[in-house]
Parts: structure tokens; C-alpha cells; sequence
């Protein structure tokens, strides 16, 4: 798996055939015509402790409709859609329902988190309608035997297994340790999320040799004293401390580890929250600096790509910061990759929703790593899990106030710095 995300191979999409393939309609769109419209249900936490991330992916996805629809649509068709807000998992179950018996959609899309996309889909699967995941990382979601769910981003367990990567195949010399010297602690919150991707990286340190000294888990809304893990993790003394967090809950560990005084070599997060959410950069200020996020690359090496992917993907990141006037970061960006491989799905189908028909044209796409938006390639297996080793994931490191990709060596824009991480006290 290691050579397959680095693999490049020909085939590339041509820019026409890219540009066509992107879309979405207005945020809120005209009632559907049954020629002109194709109408899809977009279900995100617009509200709540997410919403800020939630209305990032949101954005991004717009960009991309917008720009399809500006360049002909899918079959002449403009992409418009009917967005729901879901801060919980009761409001992703309703509002799943009331877009599919009362605004009629076909094809439902989302929903950014692992609590919503187990109960929209849910519904979807009851009602032989297709849901689209975006960015949910679930690893429950592609093994109940569904026919009419697909997800473009890789699950927990390939979270869990890319931050081994980055440890086995760079950060372990960085730091001038043999693997059977490292010594690793993992903390995280207690979902889908942070339980997946934790038991993933634990079963690959395994294999690795790798030292697992203390595994944290916690609720992420009731946590507000981080100290008596702190106070243990200064008596274990990790090298390494992979964070897979909230945003709220990794910007008050950070601030309490800073207090503490707790000093590790490296700290390694994953996902477009927690660390690797532009709001740790906005709270944390210069105290941000060094860690590690496992996420959309924060820029890329447009060598890596094919010329016209490239040029596309400066472009979505153009149009998104003018718009939005915030940098094009994760959450944005794996929604913008995610309905951008929809769009080729549905140029196949030409515009037809039903669920045979997408699900063939959808198992049909086989597209290298770096031949679709941020790099990434497309496989879907058999249950409408995109294959980790096409869906190609950076490390991002907090540098100079803005995380910036530095891993794989391919697709890199800086060099790491602070490896290992200052201690508290030598930093200014």
C-alpha cells in the first residue's frame, strides 16, 4: 500500500472533461424543473459545536457546483440542491426523512460527522435512496451490507493507518529513533472517530514494532480538565502523542500542556478538526506551532499533479478565499474533492439519480492518485468504500501560523521544522 498512494499513473482527466464534471447549484436554489435541475440534498451540522466546520464543507461544496454549473452542468443540467441543517444525530434522522418525503431528492450528500452519517444514511437505505459521504470517518459505515451508500474519504481505520505511516516512514528519523525505541500515547475522544482511528493506529504500531505506552480516552463534551492525563502523560514521557480530538477539546489540551509544562518530541492529530482545524491556529497564536495534522493538504506541489488537475484545484482555492475571506483548509476541501468525484458519477449517468445507475457508474471510476481534486484517486470497493491507497492524505504542520503540507515528500510545499518540539521553556 505504501508504493500504491505513491503511484502515478497516466490517465488523467483532461480539464474539459474536470470542468464539466464539478457543480452544484445556488445555496438556495429555485424550485427543480424535471429537465432543466438535477436536485440533491445536502445535510450538514450548520449549527452546534461543529457548525464552523460543517459550514467550511459547505462552502466548498458550493464552490464546486457553482463552477460546474457556470460551464454547462452535468448532461446541460444545472446541480441545485436543498441544504438541511443536523447538529445532532436525531435532527440528521429527521431531516434525512423531510428531504426525501417532502422536498422529493433522490441522492442525498454529507454530512462531515461520524455522529450524523450512521442516521442519514440509515434512512436513505430505507428509502432506496443514495447517500453520498463526504467526510464522515465512521468505520461502521461501509459494513452493513448497504447497496446505496458510498463514502469518497477513507475511514478511521485509514486515519489510523496513514499516522503510522508518517511515523514508520519519516517522523521515527526525524526524531533519530530506531522503531523499536519510539514510544508512543495515544489520546482521544470517545467516538466513532476517535475510538476508530485510535484502535487502527494501535493494531499498526503492532505490526510495526512500535511501543504503545498509554492509550486516553475521553468525552469530548463533558471534558474540561485535561490535567490528571497531562500529569501521567509527564510521568510516561511519549515520544510521540497521536491527538485525535475536537477542536474545543484539543485548543484547552494545548493550553493546559503549555501550563503544565508537559514537553513531547512530536504530537500527531488527524482529521479537518482538533488540531488540524484553522480555529487551533486562530486560539492558540504562536503557542500553535510544530504539531502535526493527518488532513487535506494545506497547498500542494502542483508538480505532483497533472497540469490541468492543478490548475483546477488553484483555482476552487481562489474563487473559495475570495468569497469566503478564510484560507481553503480541510473541511472545505473534502467537501469540494467529494462532490467533485459525484459530478463524474453523474456525468456517467447522465443526470439520473436511481440507484442502479449510480452505483454502476460510481464502481466504475478507477482514477490514479493525483487525478482528482487535492490530489486524491478514486477505487470504490464493493460496499462504496473509496480505497485508502487512492484517497491520498498529507501531514500538515503548523508553521509560522498557517499549517502548511510537508509530508509525502511528493506533494510537500516546506520542509518540517521543530522536530523535535521545543521544550516549553525555550520557546519565546
Amino acid at each position: 500500500m505504501a508504493n500504491a498512494y505513491r503511484s502515478r499513473s497516466h490517465g488523467f482527466l483532461r480539464a474539459g472533461a474536470i470542468a464539466a464534471a464539478i457543480a452544484v447549484g445556488a445555496a438556495s436554489p429555485p424550485p427543480a424543473t424535471a429537465q432543466g435541475e438535477i436536485k440533491i440534498g445536502i445535510i450538514e451540522p450548520l449549527s452546534g459545536p461543529i457548525a464552523a466546520e460543517g459550514r467550511r464543507q459547505l462552502n466548498g461544496m458550493e464552490v464546486v457546483r457553482d463552477l460546474i454549473n457556470e460551464r454547462g452542468g452535468i448532461a446541460g443540467k444545472r446541480l441545485t440542491w436543498v441544504v438541511a441543517d443536523a447538529p445532532d444525530a436525531t435532527a440528521a434522522t429527521n431531516q434525512a426523512r423531510r428531504l426525501i418525503t417532502q422536498e422529493g431528492v433522490k441522492l442525498l450528500a454529507g454530512t462531515f460527522s461520524s455522529s450524523l452519517c450512521l442516521p442519514a444514511s440509515d434512512v436513505a437505505a430505507r428509502s432506496n435512496v443514495v447517500y453520498w459521504e463526504v467526510s464522515c470517518v465512521d468505520p461502521r459505515f461501509s459494513v452493513r451490507g448497504y447497496k446505496n451508500v458510498f463514502r469518497t474519504e477513507i475511514d478511521a481505520n485509514g486515519f489510523g493507518w496513514y499516522q503510522l505511516e508518517f511515523i514508520r516512514d519519516t517522523l521515527h528519523k526525524k526524531l533519530g529513533k530506531d522503531l523499536k525505541d519510539l514510544k508512543i500515547a495515544f489520546l482521544s475522544e470517545d467516538s466513532a472517530y476517535g475510538q476508530g482511528t485510535t484502535e487502527a493506529g494501535r493494531k499498526r504500531a503492532q505490526e510495526l514494532g512500535i511501543r504503545v505506552i498509554s492509550v486516553d480516552f475521553y468525552n469530548r463534551n463533558t471534558m474540561t480538565d485535561f490535567t490528571p492525563i497531562i500529569l501521567k502523560l509527564k510521568s510516561s514521557r511519549p515520544d510521540v502523542l497521536i491527538a485525535n480530538t475536537y477542536t474545543n477539546d484539543a485548543i484547552l489540551f494545548w493550553q493546559q500542556a503549555r501550563q503544565l509544562d508537559l514537553d513531547v518530541k512530536a504530537v500527531v492529530s488527524a482529521g479537518a478538526i482538533g488540531i488540524g482545524s484553522p480555529d487551533f491556529g486562530k486560539s492558540l497564536g504562536a503557542t500553535a506551532e510544530g504539531p502535526f495534522a493527518l488532513l487535506e493538504p494545506a497547498g500542494m506541489n502542483a508538480k505532483a499533479l497533472d497540469k490541468e488537475v492543478a490548475a483546477l484545484e488553484a483555482e476552487i482555492a481562489k474563487r473559495y478565499e475570495a468569497k469566503y475571506k478564510e484560507q481553503y483548509a480541510a473541511s472545505a476541501q473534502v467537501g469540494a474533492a467529494g462532490m467533485w468525484i459525484l459530478a463524474e458519477v453523474l456525468k456517467k449517468t447522465g443526470g439520473d439519480l436511481s440507484l442502479d445507475k449510480v452505483r454502476a457508474a460510481a464502481l466504475s471510476l478507477d482514477i490514479p492518485v493525483g487525478g482528482t481534486l487535492n490530489g486524491w484517486g478514486v477505487k470504490f470497493q464493493d460496499n462504496g468504500q473509496n480505497a485508502t491507497d487512492r484517497v491520498q492524505h498529507y501531514i500538515v504542520q503548523w508553521q509560522n501560523g498557517k499549517p502548511v503540507t510537508v509530508w509525502p515528500e511528493r506533494f510537500a510545499v516546506a520542509p518540517m521544522k521543530h522536530v523535535p518540539l521545543p521544550k516549553w521553556s525555550e520557546r519565546k
